[in-house]
C-alpha cells in the first residue's frame, strides 16, 4: 500500500481551503490548510506532493510561490486555482511550473481528475529517481566486478609462473 500524497492548499478564502480540506480528505489525501505565501514555505519544508495554489494570495502572487515550491521540490506538482483567469495568467502558472490550470469555482470531479493525474505524475517522478538510484548502484557493483578480475588476473600470473618454476 502506498502513503497518501501530502497536499498544501493556499488560499486566502478560509470556507474554500475548508471544502478542498474535505473534499481531499474524502478523496484519500492528506490536506494542510494555508492562507499564505509565508505560511505556505514554511509547511512545504515539511515535505509535500502537491500544491493547489490560489494565483492572488494576501502576501504576494501564487505563481511566485509556485516557483518557489518548485525549487523545494522538483517532483512535486502544482496546480494554480484562480477565479480570474486569463490567458496570461495561464501563460506565467506554465512558465511557473505548473502542472495545471483550473478556474475557480471548479467543479469536484474535475479537481480529483486533476489531482489523480498530478498524482501519478509524482510517483512516476519517484519511481524514474528510484531507477536512476538502482542504476548508480548497478553501475557501481559492476565497476567492483570488473576491478575484482583484473586484480585476480593480476595475483594470478605471478602465482602460475611460480608454480611452473617449482615443477620444473
Amino acid at each position: 500500500m502506498t502513503r497518501a500524497l501530502r497536499v498544501l492548499v493556499v488560499d486566502d478564502n478560509p470556507g474554500f481551503v475548508d471544502n478542498m480540506l474535505e473534499i481531499l480528505a474524502d478523496a484519500g489525501y492528506s490536506a494542510v490548510g494555508l492562507s499564505s505565501c509565508a505560511a505556505a514555505r514554511a509547511e512545504a519544508g515539511r515535505g509535500f506532493d502537491i500544491a493547489l495554489i490560489d494565483m492572488k494570495l494576501p502576501d504576494g502572487v501564487g505563481t511566485d510561490l509556485a516557483a518557489a515550491l518548485k525549487e523545494l521540490n522538483a517532483d512535486a506538482a502544482v496546480v494554480m486555482l484562480t477565479g480570474y483567469s486569463t490567458v496570461e495568467a495561464a501563460a506565467s502558472a506554465v512558465r511557473a511550473g505548473a502542472f495545471a490550470y483550473l478556474s475557480k469555482p471548479c467543479a469536484t470531479p474535475a479537481l480529483l481528475l486533476t489531482l489523480e493525474q498530478a498524482s501519478r505524475q509524482v510517483r512516476l517522478q519517484a519511481d524514474k529517481r528510484e531507477l536512476a538510484r538502482r542504476v548508480q548502484t548497478a553501475e557501481k557493483l559492476a565497476a567492483i566486478g570488473t576491478m575484482t578480475a583484473g586484480l585476480s588476473h593480476e595475483i594470478r600470473n605471478p602465482l602460475n609462473a611460480a608454480g611452473l618454476q617449482l615443477q620444473v
